[in-house]
C-alpha cells in the first residue's frame, strides 16, 4: 500500500515552510546553500483494509532515493513513531524541492502539526525517540527498506487495533553533518512511491480460543464438596491395603 498522507518538515524558526502535494520527500541536513538546515520526512498509511482483530506476521517499508548531494556519506536512517496528528496541504516547493514552499493552512511544517493553529509540543515533531527499525543508507541512490521486526510489527499491529493512534512514521537521516540529505520519492510520485507491505492472518483465521467457565458461589461449595469427597475415598482405599 502507498501512504495515505506523507509530507516534510523543514527546519525554520518561522515554521512557514512545508511540501505537502511536493513529489519529493526529504531527510538528514542540507549545506549552507539551503542554510545547513535539518529536513525530515513523514508518512501515515491508512490500514482500513486489514480487519479488525488480525495478527500481524510481518511488515516492511519500501522508499526510494532519486537524489543525494555531490559529497554525500552513508549513514543508519531511523524510522519513529509520531505520536500527534499532522497535516498534508496543497504546497508544492519548487525546483528540487529542498528548499520547501509557503505553508498552506493544514500543512505540517517544523512548528505545526497543522499550519497554522495547532502545533508539536517539540518543535520539529513529536515521535518516540527509539527507532522502530533503522537501515544503513549508502552515498548513491535506489531503493532501501525497513524490514520486519519486532518494532514494525508491534507499531502496526497498535494501529489496526487502535486505528485512532496511528499517526504513522517520521523518517530521521544523519542530521550532524551537514550537505548529507537525502531526496526521497513521495506518494505524488507514482513510479517509485514508499510502499509498505504487511503480511498478516485474519481475525477469523485465528484459532478460537473457548472461555473457561466461571463458578459463582453455590458451584464453588460443591465442587469443594466432590473434591473433598474424592479425598475421603482415596484416603479409605489407602487404609484398607
Amino acid at each position: 500500500m502507498t501512504p495515505a498522507a506523507d509530507t516534510t518538515l523543514y527546519e525554520r524558526e518561522t515554521g512557514d515552510l512545508s511540501n505537502g502535494s511536493g513529489s519529493s520527500l526529504f531527510i538528514g541536513r542540507t549545506g549552507a546553500n539551503a542554510g545547513n538546515r535539518l529536513r525530515r520526512a513523514l508518512l501515515r498509511f491508512d490500514l482500513s483494509a486489514i480487519p479488525p482483530g488480525s495478527e500481524i506476521q510481518d511488515a516492511r517499508l519500501l522508499l526510494q532515493i532519486d537524489m543525494t548531494p555531490p559529497m554525500a556519506t552513508g549513514f543508519d536512517a531511523g524510522l519513529h513513531r509520531v505520536m500527534a496528528g499532522w497535516g498534508e496541504a496543497g504546497s508544492v516547493a519548487a525546483g528540487p524541492g529542498g528548499g520547501g514552499a509557503p505553508a498552506q493552512p493544514g500543512d505540517a511544517t517544523w512548528l505545526h502539526r497543522f499550519f497554522d493553529t495547532e502545533f508539536w509540543a517539540t518543535p520539529g515533531g513529536d515521535f518516540e525517540p527509539a527507532a522502530s527499525a533503522t537501515v544503513a543508507l549508502s552515498a548513491g541512490t535506489g531503493e532501501f527498506v525497513f524490514e520486519t521486526g519486532p518494532g514494525l510489527v508491534a507499531d502496526v499491529q497498535q494501529w489496526v487495533n487502535q486505528p485512532a493512534s496511528n499517526f504513522g512514521w517520521a523518517v530521521i537521516g544523519e542530521e550532524t553533518n551537514p550537505q548529507n540529505a537525502r531526496r526521497i520519492a513521495s506518494r505524488e510520485n507514482d513510479a517509485l512511491a514508499p510502499s509498505l507491505e504487511v503480511v498478516f492472518i485474519p481475525a477469523a483465521a485465528l484459532p478460537e480460543v473457548t472461555p473457561v467457565p466461571t463458578l459463582d458461589r453455590i458451584g464453588l461449595v460443591l465442587l469443594a464438596a466432590l473434591l473433598a469427597g474424592a479425598a475421603l475415598t482415596l484416603l479409605r482405599q489407602r487404609r484398607t491395603r
